[in-house]
């Protein structure tokens, strides 16, 4: 059993803003490992990618409990509807038979972020 659940909002180390969360959509066993699926509000995006200090939602991503419990500070508060965008995440996660993230939260979006500016370096 583990400490985490659906609808908690969680702040997260190194976060790139004083804003944004982790709210946890669900809690399930993939292969005898929890996963913590979550999305990530309120995270800005770099310079080089979107100019202009815009902020983007990740609707689904799914995390090892050891990843997810390394990441979390605070857990703010509990009872959290899901965002937009979160069930059909997780639905296309689901069928894909998905992997999750075995790094922290804050790598997790680094990595992300990496591979946008790739894809705009290529264009």
């Amino acid at each position: 059993m583990t400490r985490f659940a659906a609808g908690q909002v969680w702040t997260y180390r190194d976060a790139l803003s004083d804003k944004t969360r982790a709210i946890i959509g669900r809690v399930e066993d993939v292969e005898s490992e929890p996963v913590i699926h979550v999305s990530i509000t309120d995270v800005p995006l770099p310079e080089d990618i979107v100019p202009g200090g815009a902020t983007v939602t990740i609707a689904h991503a799914p995390f090892g409990l050891e990843s997810f419990a390394n990441s979390v500070l605070e857990l703010e508060r509990t009872g959290a509807q899901m965002i937009e965008g979160f069930e059909g995440g997780y639905q296309e996660w689901a069928t894909e038979e998905g992997g999750y993230y075995t790094v922290t939260v804050a790598e997790s979006i680094a990595m992300v972020f990496e591979a946008l500016s790739d894809e705009e370096d290529e264009e």
